[in-house]
């Protein structure tokens, strides 16, 4: 026999179609729900699942961890490391602190900048050039190197010898020279820097075993002038 429920549908079909939506509405609602559920575990899956780390996006790189005056050889304490993109790296970043510590700072650095090879002076040249037994006879516009946007290093020869004792890595000196117009000295730069002195090689040119040569760092406006002063004219320094 055919089931009460059945006949009732066939007598009143109307009621039936109005009532099978519902049936169906709440069934797609079921489904969505469901959907949505796995979506979300599908996303928290992912978002813990291992990938790619910053880390290993990034390169270390030595910065100076304060801000380091011209002249100081650097210390521990002095530099750390930092993790850069690639694209923020500049050419000759060190990348060990082993190759910063002991070696003098050719120019000022905020904290946090990151240091290169450039910007160190090792035996007494910055640590990308030459040894000190390769120096030039004498000093010029071309031996000047910018350390900084405002700050060259040069290297000078005194006319007395005796002072390069006193001088030390962070000297503050004024580059003097004799005036030919009178007795009184002139001025070629105010409260320059020591980097460092470098010790005469004993088997170049007599001309080049005048005396050691004197690293100072000072304003790059005025560094090609000392430079060139330097070769038409005795040079000395005072302490300030």
């Amino acid at each position: 026999m055919i089931g009460t429920s059945w006949l009732s549908q066939l007598r009143h079909p109307r009621d039936w179609l109005r009532r099978r939506p519902v049936t169906l509405s709440r069934h797609g609602a079921t489904v969505r729900k469901s959907l949505a559920a796995a979506l979300l575990a599908t996303a928290a899956l992912l978002a813990f699942a291992p990938g790619e780390s910053d880390a290993s996006r990034t390169s270390p790189v030595v910065v100076t961890a304060r801000d380091v005056p011209t002249g100081t050889t650097l210390r521990t304490a002095d530099v750390t490391l930092a993790r850069l993109p690639p694209d923020a790296v500049p050419t000759g970043a060190l990348t060990t602190t082993d190759a910063a510590v002991g070696a003098m700072l050719a120019g000022s650095a905020r904290a946090g900048e990151p240091l290169t090879d450039a910007r160190l002076v090792s035996g007494g040249v910055p640590a990308g050039g030459s040894s000190g037994g390769a120096e030039p006879a004498g000093t010029g516009a071309d031996d000047v190197t910018t350390t900084t946007d405002d700050t060259a290093t040069v290297p000078i020869r005194l006319s007395d010898v005796a002072i390069t004792g006193l001088l030390r890595p962070g000297t503050r000196v004024d580059v003097i020279t004799a005036d030919p117009t009178s007795d009184e000295g002139r001025v070629l730069a105010s409260d320059a820097t020591v980097v460092t002195v470098t010790a005469p090689d004993e088997t170049s040119q007599p001309a080049a075993r005048d005396g050691p040569l004197v690293l100072i760092a000072l304003p790059a406006d005025t560094a090609t002038q000392v430079a060139a002063a330097s070769l038409r004219q005795p040079v000395t320094v005072t302490l300030r």
